[in-house]
């Protein structure tokens, strides 16, 4: 089953979407289905660094969820339900 990334939709229901993010051999992270060659050649060293850094944040946010077994929206709001009832 694959794992899935949450979204706050406009109508405020929860989206789900596939994983975009899998780890390549130096443990960074590439978009599913992208290949880095594509992604990367036209820009600069810091602006590669930019989007490297970026890609690693929503890799280590889908981590979390799939550690959870939730989405990380669902998480806080069951930690806001909790909070409210003690």
């Amino acid at each position: 089953m694959k794992k899935q990334l949450s979204l706050l939709g406009h109508d405020k229901n929860l989206v789900k979407l596939p994983r975009l993010t899998e780890r390549d051999e130096y443990g960074n992270a590439d978009i599913i289905g992208v290949e880095s060659v594509d992604l990367y050649d036209e820009l600069r060293n810091n602006e590669i660094n930019l989007v490297t850094e970026a890609l690693n944040k929503l890799a280590m946010l889908e981590d979390i969820e799939e550690e959870l077994g939730m989405t990380i929206i669902e998480y806080l709001q069951k930690e806001h339900e909790r909070e409210v009832l003690t």
